[in-house]
């Protein structure tokens, strides 16, 4: 009697699979997860999605999301991660799930705005050390609000998740007799958030920290969460809009002799102008307990 049986397979039996996971994408839910039948449904309709979607599970809590078009696959990528009714879902491409894609899954592409940083201070390249200081960087720029018309910072980057979201960061120049400063941090599109800890997913009702926050003000409140978008502008079309007002070099007009407040050189690439704008400045994130 026979008490192993052994089967060949080749190349040619598994290319189905491997089209299959050319057109999946790996989910994971932060908050409370629907089921896969009702979420399937519902997703298609969000999406609208031109070809059939299929979940599956995956191990460590994970799903596969499975396209039969590749366009859908590639417009639904491009926007995470999406937030449908406070729950956000993060996707990225297939793998084959493990501990360290879970823990890559935490770092999730979010928008974050920089408030009260001085006004020779408002340059694109202060947006990128802002930004870089919090996570890794995708995009940054500045932006006039649309409802009070402020000037503001707005940085896209892959922030940690699964850390407190950080509500001031200080940034210091190189030379500390030129002072150092303090930007509020904002978030945009936030999905459940504890106001207790400082971490998405879940609310504060359900935070182990909420019975020492009976007594005394949580470290956070709805003032996290950005309520402006506004539009961008870049450095020399906000130079020409400060020379238009009333304001002078006193009140901190962005002058020729302030290296932080000039765009950089146009032979320079995008990196050399990154690389540069980090070295003159020295930022580190800053838990401020002091919500104003």
């Amino acid at each position: 009697m026979m008490s192993n049986v052994v089967a060949i397979y080749n190349d040619t039996t598994i290319a189905a699979s491997e089209e299959r996971d050319g057109l999946s994408l790996l989910r994971r839910v932060f908050g409370p997860a629907p089921s896969a039948g009702s979420l399937q449904h519902f997703l298609a309709h969000i999406w609208r999605c031109h070809g059939s979607l299929t979940i599956l599970e995956a191990p460590f809590g994970l799903h596969q999301f499975i396209f039969s078009i590749p366009s859908d696959r590639k417009k639904v990528k491009a926007a995470t991660p999406w937030i449908l009714d406070r729950i956000m879902i993060h996707l990225q491409d297939w793998c084959m799930p493990s501990a360290e894609v879970v823990k890559s899954l935490l770092k999730v592409p979010l928008w974050l705005q920089f408030w009260e940083a001085p006004s020779r201070c408002l340059t694109s390249l202060i947006a990128c050390c802002l930004g870089s200081a919090l996570g890794s960087l995708l995009e940054a720029g500045m932006h006039i609000g649309s409802k009070i018309g402020g000037i503001f910072l707005r940085a896209w980057g892959r922030l940690d998740v699964s850390l407190p979201f950080p509500k001031s960061v200080q940034a210091s120049h190189e030379d500390p007799s030129k002072g150092s400063f303090k930007s509020k941090v904002l978030y945009e599109r936030l999905p459940i958030f504890c106001f207790c800890c400082g971490i998405i997913g879940h609310t504060s009702k359900r935070c182990h920290l909420a019975p020492e926050f009976i007594s005394k003000a949580l470290p956070y409140g709805k003032w996290i969460l950005a309520s402006e978008m506004g539009s961008k502008v870049d450095d020399r079309s906000l130079r020409c809009r400060f020379a238009r007002t009333s304001w002078s070099r006193a009140d901190g007009f962005p002058s020729r002799s302030t290296p932080l407040s000039l765009p950089p050189p146009e032979h320079q690439s995008k990196e050399e102008k990154t690389r540069s704008s980090l070295q003159r400045l020295s930022i580190s994130p800053r838990l401020d307990p002091d919500p104003s």
